[in-house]
Parts: C-alpha cells; sequence; structure tokens
C-alpha cells in the first residue's frame, strides 16, 4: 500500500481490464453481475483507512454501489484521438482509497454488434492473475443471468484477507526463519549492476517499446526441444535473458528478480487479490561453463529456490541489504505470463467489424501497462525489465527500460544477444537426449 498512496494513488497503481460482450449489452445485467462477483470476493468491497502508527489498514464494506460510465464510439477514424484521450482519462483517474469500491467500470457504446467494457481496478487489491478469475467468472454470472439459468460458482475455500493474515502471522515461524536463512546464504556477496558499458541520459519522450516476437512454430518448437531437458519456454527465455545481461553489462553474481503469481497453494488458484511478488534469482556460472551447463545452472538455481519463494520480497529485499556490498532493489526483473493469464480477444466472439476496437483496447491497454510498470520501476529502483507473454499466437518479449540511464544503442545490442543466447540454447537443446517421464520446470 505505501508504495502506491504515500505516493498520491499514482496512475500505475490502476490496472485496466478490457472485455467484449456480442450483441446489445444489458447494463443492469452487467451492474448486478459485479455486485454478485465483489460479494464473493470481499476484497472487492474493500476501502482503506489510516492506523494510529500511520500505516495502511482496509475494511470490507457488505455491499458496493457501482455506476458504469459510458463512452460513445465513434465511427469516424477522426474519432479516435479522443476515444483515447477519454480511456486514458479514465484509467488514470485518481481512487478515494477511503471509499468502496477500488473499482470502476466503463462502457464503450457505438456498435450494435458489440461492446467493450473496460474495468479499472486499483492494484492494492488486484494483480493480472486476478484479471482471468475476474473476466471468467463475470462472463459466467452475465451469461446466467441473461438466459436464465442456474449457475453455481465453486466455493471458495478463504478470502484474500484470511491469506493476508495467514502469511503474517507464518512469517514468525520457525519455518519462514528457515526460508530467510535460505537467502541469507543466497544471496552473500550478490553485486547489483550497478555500470553498464553505454550509459547517458536521453531526451524525455516515449520512445517505441523494445520487442521480440517469437513465431507460434517457433514457440511449439521451444516446447518440444526444451520438454527433452526439462526446460519450458519460461526457462528456455529465462536463462537466455540472465546470460545476455551478463555479457552485455560484464557482470557475475548479479540478481535478476523474477515475478511469481503467488498462487503456491490449490486455495489460492480462483482467488481474486494482490498475491503476485518477485525473488531473486542468483546463478554462480563457473569459467569454461558450456551453453548447456549454463542453462542447466540457472535451472538448479531455479528449483533450488522455488520451496523459499515464500518469503515475500520485501522481507528477501531486506536480507539483502544486510548480506550484499549494497542494496539489491529489483533493478532487473522477469515477468513470465503463460497462456490464459490475461484476457484475449477475438474478433469471432463479437462479429466481423471488430476489429478496429480490438487493435485500439490492446494498444492502449498494452501501452499503459508499459507505462505503469516503467513508473513502478523508477520508484522501486528498477533499471530493466523483460514482460514475456506467451499467447495463442507465440510469444511477445515487450522490454521496460530506463531510458534515462540506458541508451537505445546499449538495448538494442541487449535484445540481439537475447535472442543469440535464445538461438544457442535451442541448439544446445537439440542434442539432448529424449527424456524417459518428468515434467517441465514452469
Amino acid at each position: 500500500m505505501d508504495i502506491y498512496h504515500d505516493l498520491g494513488d499514482p496512475s500505475y497503481a490502476h490496472i485496466a481490464v478490457p472485455m467484449l460482450f456480442p450483441g446489445q449489452l444489458d447494463v443492469g445485467n452487467l451492474v448486478e453481475s459485479l455486485r454478485i462477483v465483489a460479494d464473493r470476493h470481499s476484497v472487492l468491497r474493500a476501502r482503506y483507512l489510516r492506523t494510529e502508527s500511520g500505516g495502511w489498514a482496509y475494511v470490507l464494506d457488505p455491499d458496493v454501489h457501482i455506476v458504469p460510465r459510458i463512452i460513445s464510439i465513434g465511427r469516424s477514424a477522426d474519432d479516435g484521438d479522443l476515444l483515447g484521450s477519454q480511456i486514458q482519462t479514465f484509467i488514470r483517474e485518481r481512487f478515494d482509497v477511503y471509499r468502496a469500491p477500488l473499482f470502476r467500470v466503463a462502457i464503450l457504446s457505438g456498435w450494435p454488434a458489440y461492446a467493450a467494457v473496460l474495468l479499472v481496478i486499483h492494484h492494492s487489491v488486484f494483480d493480472a492473475f486476478s484479471s482471468s478469475i475476474l473476466t471468467a467468472e463475470l462472463r459466467a454470472v452475465y451469461d446466467a443471468r441473461r438466459r436464465q439459468i442456474p449457475l453455481e460458482l465453486p466455493t471458495l475455500p478463504l478470502q484474500f484477507s484470511d491469506y493476508s493474515h495467514a502469511q503474517a502471522n507464518w512469517l514468525n515461524s520457525p519455518k519462514a526463519q528457515s526460508h530467510l536463512e535460505f537467502w541469507n546464504r543466497k544471496l552473500r556477496g550478490a553485486r547489483p549492476v550497478t555500470k553498464w558499458p553505454v550509459v547517458f541520459a536521453q531526451a524525455p519522450h516515449s520512445p517505441t517499446i523494445p520487442k521480440i516476437s517469437i513465431t507460434i512454430e517457433r514457440t511449439q518448437r521451444l516446447h518440444r526441444i526444451g520438454k527433452r531437458a526439462g526446460c519450458s519456454p519460461f526457462l528456455i527465455l529465462l536463462s537466455a535473458f540472465y546470460l545476455a545481461i551478463q555479457k552485455v553489462a560484464q557482470v557475475r553474481g548479479h540478481v535478476v528478480w523474477v515475478f511469481h503469481s503467488g498462487r503456491r497453494q490449490v486455495e489460492t488458484l480462483n482467488l481474486i487479490g494482490c498475491l503476485f511478488d518477485e525473488w531473486p534469482l542468483r546463478v554462480d556460472i563457473a569459467d569454461g561453463m558450456s551453453l548447456f551447463d549454463m542453462v542447466r545452472a540457472i535451472r538448479q538455481s531455479y528449483i533450488e529456490a522455488l520451496p523459499h519463494t515464500e518469503i515475500p520480497s520485501a522481507t528477501i529485499w531486506d536480507v539483502a541489504t544486510v548480506t550484499s556490498d549494497a542494496q539489491l532493489s529489483p533493478e532487473i526483473f522477469f515477468n513470465y505470463r503463460p497462456v490464459g493469464i490475461c484476457e484475449s480477444f477475438s474478433t469471432t466472439d463479437v462479429g466481423g467489424g471488430s476489429e478496429g476496437i480490438i487493435k485500439n483496447l490492446r494498444e492502449f491497454r498494452l501501452k499503459h501497462r508499459m507505462e505503469s510498470n516503467s513508473q513502478i520501476d523508477k520508484a522501486v529502483g528498477a533499471v530493466l525489465g523483460c514482460h514475456v507473454t506467451e499467447h495463442a499466437g507465440g510469444i511477445e518479449c515487450d522490454f521496460e527500460c530506463d531510458y534515462q540511464l540506458l541508451s537505445r544503442s546499449l538495448v538494442a545490442r541487449l535484445l540481439s544477444q537475447i535472442n543469440a543466447e535464445v538461438l544457442g540454447i535451442e541448439a544446445a537443446l537439440m542434442g539432448f537426449p529424449e527424456r524417459g517421464g518428468g515434467n517441465d520446470v514452469d
């Protein structure tokens, strides 16, 4: 909460979730469906208050008042900028965190074949993984009410507040202390990447988002090849990212913070809330190692750390600060989103003629997400981030860079090196013998 609200509820604390509904939208049904989902997930009825100690706590209201905002979509291309401005204003509008709900909804209307709905939720009660849960449940409830058929959603074994309280109590347990001892050992001597080969200030404008695209054919090949060595595309791309930084920044023992959903227990898989977190990956790469052995070392370090990732990143940061010769803020991070995490758009779901608005919503959501994450990066001292999204069409790698510190030529060199590492890992794994059974590391 502090990183968001002590800075005045910045817009990067807002998550945009667009949805498309075929046909004429029943606004009353949509509002009531949202209330049903909010009744099911109590965190959607949360509001915050200041404690006597100056911290934050949240309370749950019994019900929420939802008033959708209507945004008319013009048919002509001349209305594109105006529409984008309206959406941008809606997403960035500040929340009154002392009042529930910490979400709002806009209806983009103007076409008879479909309607676009834009939900904006505060990040303190919501994360990217929650998007798929919210959209799936909202669609299910809306459709059941429209067709007047009964719907029974699976019972939630716990709420986000239960999870938060359990985690806070668990941190004082002997098991948590053993995890802290692991991170104390793992991070001792770790070094931040404080010196890049090319560093100079850039003009303050919005550059094109650096990107690497991997086709569906190549993605399928990565799955096939990686399966032989127990390496999913996630681990292959993480290895390529880690090794490219080592070579371009000419550093060893560096840390890459890896995002995870925070949903380790089956009871949390259908839970809406902000459970995501990150943990530090540090790998000892010895001289003379082959590329195959480097990937194995990264894989082993990843597997070794997994049982200890229940510790919140804020606690790990404290450990990193006292065990390293410099504070290890999450200056470099890696985030992998597999198929199904984010809402996907399909023109077949809503009929022809929807390609334009779908494309605009995709691009604006990506632009807002990258701008928001960039602001978060600066707030916590991050310099470089890689967001990987695997979807039905392949894999997209979007890079966030602090262009006040990294030159564009350096970023281009880094992306080229990542591509080279992926190709090299593919070639190295091609000769690996077929594995008998076992699972990939995800």
